[in-house]
């Protein structure tokens, strides 16, 4: 991967990064600024749901951003772009759509069937 590439990339991964930094940082962008008044057992059921889905939204941003960095990484370390279980290069239209991804198709779907 010649350098230009390998820099936007870069530029998109680092995008990427900071969009999740943001909206983590501040959870009103995400509802989370549920008015804590008196509320009836529906509203502190609906609250709670609520709440609920907005912390397993925060684990998939942890998440999402551990792959993010884990890109970076490999692209510092001249590994982006290899599929890190079987090492074969993946698509470059792959990485532009999902530039944090880790495995080629193959191994991702062997990987969702439980298979790797």
């Amino acid at each position: 991967m010649d350098q230009k590439t390998q820099k936007q990339f870069r530029e998109k991964l680092l995008a990427k990064r900071s969009e999740i930094l943001r909206t983590s940082a501040n959870p009103r962008d995400h509802g989370q600024h549920l008015e804590a008044g008196a509320q009836d057992s529906a509203d502190m059921a609906a609250s709670s749901s609520a709440q609920d889905f907005f912390f397993s939204l925060k684990g998939a941003e942890r998440g999402l951003l551990q792959l993010v960095d884990q890109a970076l990484e490999r692209l510092q370390d001249k590994r982006f772009g290899a599929c890190v279980s079987c090492g074969d290069e993946m698509n470059p239209k792959r990485l532009q759509a999902v530039p944090w991804a880790r495995h080629c198709l193959r191994c991702q779907e062997m990987q969702e069937q439980g298979l790797l």
